[in-house]
C-alpha cells in the first residue's frame, strides 16, 4: 500500500431472519487514502456511484437507462431491491462490484463455484441446486444489464483511480440449510454462527493483506449484542484486544499481533457505511439467486404454488404446501428448513 493509505473491510449478511434458503455472508476489501474515511466515499466516487436515497429521477432509479453509464447504486440492499419490484438495479450493482474484483461469471453455477467452492460442492446434494443453471445477467434483461455493467464498471474504475478508493477483493460464505443447521448445533446459537463465520471471512482478508498495513473492519451489529471480545478471540486469535468502546450504538476494538494497526467496529445500522453496504448488495444478490433455484424446483412440481422469499410466516405456507411432495421425493426436512 502507498504511504499513508488504509485498508477497510466491510461485512454484511442476507438471510439471517428467514427460515428457508441460505444465509449468505460477504466481506469486501477496500483500499483508500488515509484521509478518505468511508463517509466521504460517495462524494469521492460520484457520479459513478450513487446512494439509493440520492435525488434521481424515477426512470433512472427503477430501470437501467440508455446513454450514459448508469451509476452503481451502493446502499442497504433493502433500499436497492424489494421483492416483486424487479432485480435489475440490484443485479447491476452486484455485477459491477464483482467485475471490479475480477470476477466475470456468465452463469449461475460459475458464479457460485468461483465465490464459495465448499458451498458449491454442497449443491450436488440439494436437488434444487444440483442441475440448476441460468445465464447471468438474468433474462429477460440480460442484454441491457450486461451492457450497462461493462460501462458502469469502467466509470467506477475511472472514479476509483482519481479518488484512490479501490475495491481489492471479496470473500463469501453461502450456508445452505444442511450446513447452516450443522453449524447452529456446533456453535449453539444462530448469533454465534453469524459472528464466527463473518470473522472467518475477515481473518482470510487480514491474513492476505494485514502485513504491516493499518486498517479498519466495519460490521453491522450482530443480533444486537454489545460485547464481542469472546468471538474476536475465538475467530481471530490475536495476542490481545484493547476495548475502545462497547455500547448500543457502536462497539470498537483494537487488535493485537498479528493484526496490529487494525481496528474492528460493530455499528448499529452499519449498512449506512459504504463498505458494509457494498457487502450487503453482494450478499442479497447471491441469496436471491439461490432462492430463484429453490422456487423454480418446487413450483415446477406443484401447480399453482407461489414462490417464497423464505421469511418465517411465508416459509410456513411453503413448507406445508411442499410437505407431501418432499416426503415422496425423500428429501429430509433439515434440507429445506433452518432450525433457527
Amino acid at each position: 500500500m502507498d504511504q499513508g493509505g488504509c485498508f477497510h473491510i466491510g461485512t454484511d449478511e442476507a438471510g439471517y431472519g428467514p427460515t428457508m434458503g441460505p444465509l449468505v455472508i460477504v466481506a469486501t476489501l477496500w483500499q483508500a487514502p488515509a484521509a478518505a474515511t468511508p463517509d466521504t466515499w460517495y462524494s469521492r466516487l460520484a457520479p459513478a456511484v450513487l446512494a439509493p436515497s440520492a435525488r434521481i429521477g424515477r426512470k433512472q432509479r427503477d430501470a437501467i437507462p440508455d446513454g450514459e453509464p448508469p451509476p452503481c447504486v451502493i446502499g442497504d440492499s433493502k433500499q436497492v431491491y424489494q421483492s416483486g419490484k424487479g432485480s435489475a438495479r440490484l443485479e447491476h450493482s452486484a455485477l459491477v462490484l464483482l467485475r471490479l474484483c475480477g470476477i466475470e461469471a456468465g452463469t449461475w453455477r460459475e458464479l457460485f463455484r468461483r465465490l464459495d467452492a465448499p458451498a458449491f460442492a454442497d449443491f450436488a446434494d440439494l436437488p434444487w441446486f444440483a442441475e440448476y443453471d441460468a445465464p447471468l445477467p438474468l433474462p429477460p434483461a440480460e442484454g441491457a444489464v450486461g451492457n450497462a455493467v461493462t460501462a458502469s464498471a469502467a466509470a467506477f474504475r475511472r472514479a476509483a483511480a482519481t479518488s484512490g478508493v479501490q475495491l481489492r477483493g471479496a470473500r463469501c460464505r453461502v450456508l445452505c440449510e444442511p450446513r447452516f443447521n450443522r453449524l447452529v448445533a456446533q456453535y449453539e446459537s444462530k448469533g454465534r454462527l453469524l459472528s464466527l463465520q463473518t470473522l472467518a471471512l475477515v481473518r482470510e482478508l487480514l491474513e492476505s493483506h494485514a502485513d504491516g498495513n493499518p486498517g479498519r473492519v466495519h460490521c453491522d451489529k450482530h443480533g444486537g449484542r454489545d460485547r464481542y471480545c469472546d468471538v474476536l478471540y475465538e475467530a481471530l486469535a490475536p495476542e490481545w484486544i484493547d476495548v475502545i468502546q462497547e455500547g448500543r450504538e457502536e462497539s470498537r476494538y483494537r487488535l493485537g499481533r498479528p493484526f496490529e494497526g487494525w481496528e474492528i467496529r460493530f455499528t448499529a445500522r452499519g449498512d449506512r457505511l459504504f463498505p458494509v453496504a457494498a457487502s450487503s448488495i453482494l450478499a442479497k444478490y447471491l441469496r436471491e439467486l439461490a432462492m430463484l433455484a429453490i422456487n423454480r424446483f418446487w413450483t415446477a412440481r406443484i401447480p399453482g404454488l407461489a414462490p417464497t422469499a423464505g421469511y418465517p410466516e411465508d416459509a410456513r405456507r411453503m413448507l406445508q404446501a411442499i410437505e407431501a411432495m418432499r416426503e415422496t421425493l425423500g428429501i429430509p426436512l433439515d434440507w429445506v428448513r433452518r432450525r433457527k
